[in-house]
């Protein structure tokens, strides 16, 4: 860094995500000169957290000599939020860096405040952040960057000093970026529930954690390889019987997963072709047996 005024950072947004941030940031010098949240139990708390005077719920007291802003809100607040900042007086734009930790919206979200010469940028931590745990760490956590070239040193020393790596994410395909993260983060979780209700029936209580060590040998296959190659199971075997099995059993027990069952199955068969399998009967069997709506099924 040219000067250790550039470490003078403010936050606007003292929820889990801002308090990562601002914890991991503080170990390394920054110094956290405001917090402001909408809660102002919450400011406070984060403040105290890491030694910072000023806070409040009011953005007019962003401390006059933060030239690092980091706004870590609900999407649809940040617009707003933005437009505020950019008309206080006693901030000066022209020396002001601020992004944006959403991952779905881009750093256009911030033009109040470059129009007025504040660099800006979005700035994503790949990690979940669930309301039931502590606030998690961010080493070894990837951030998805989106924003002009000029400014991309200026987040990769943050996301150096977080012990981080950063990607970067074209403007026109942050919404595709966005997509990837929620079916990474949300939806293998609704996978292992469906685990979870189907090993309720067979097993005892707290059955899933025997399903963990396939699970997590499944995942750490599909990381070492390209994830279509990772492919086992009836699908990849071209086995139809089983599959015809598997949807006679859920439309007795459990139809509510039928449609799950179906979804993931048609897209385990175009994994397969993908993966240069040349078409065969048993792939086209199967392909028309899951694209059939399981009141018309027939096992016949």
């Amino acid at each position: 860094m040219r000067s250790e005024k550039a470490k003078n950072l403010s936050i606007v947004g003292a929820g889990r995500v801002g308090t990562a941030f601002a914890l991991g940031l503080s170990r390394k010098g920054y110094k956290i000169l405001s917090v402001v949240s909408k809660s102002s139990k919450s400011a406070k708390r984060l403040a105290s957290n890491v030694r910072c005077s000023l806070h409040s719920n009011d953005l007019r007291r962003i401390h006059p000599e933060t030239n690092l802003l980091l706004i870590a809100i609900p999407d649809s607040a940040i617009v707003e939020v933005a437009a505020i900042v950019s008309q206080l007086s006693h901030v000066d734009p022209k020396h002001l860096t601020v992004f944006h930790t959403s991952g779905m919206k881009t750093s256009d979200e911030l033009n109040a405040l470059q129009a007025r010469g504040a660099s800006v940028f979005s700035l994503h931590p790949m990690q979940s952040f669930p309301h039931s745990t502590t606030v998690s760490e961010l080493k070894g956590v990837s951030f998805g960057f989106e924003g002009l070239k000029n400014i991309r040193t200026r987040a990769q020393k943050i996301v150096d000093d977080l012990g981080g790596e950063l990607v970067h994410i074209p403007k026109e395909a942050k919404i595709l970026y966005h997509c990837a993260c929620v079916i990474a983060s949300n939806y293998p979780v609704v996978l292992l529930n469906a685990v979870d209700e189907l090993a309720r029936r067979v097993l005892k209580p707290n059955s899933l954690r025997h399903f963990r060590k396939l699970t997590e040998s499944s995942v750490r296959n599909a990381f070492e390889s390209p994830p279509r190659r990772a492919l086992t199971g009836p699908i990849a075997r071209g086995d139809v019987a089983a599959v015809k099995d598997h949807l006679r059993a859920l439309l007795k027990r459990d139809k509510d997963l039928v449609g799950l069952y179906r979804v993931l199955g048609l897209n385990a068969a175009r994994m397969m072709v993908a993966n240069g399998v040349a078409p065969s009967p048993e792939l086209g069997a199967l392909q028309k047996l899951l694209s059939t709506e399981f009141e018309h099924l027939s096992f016949e």
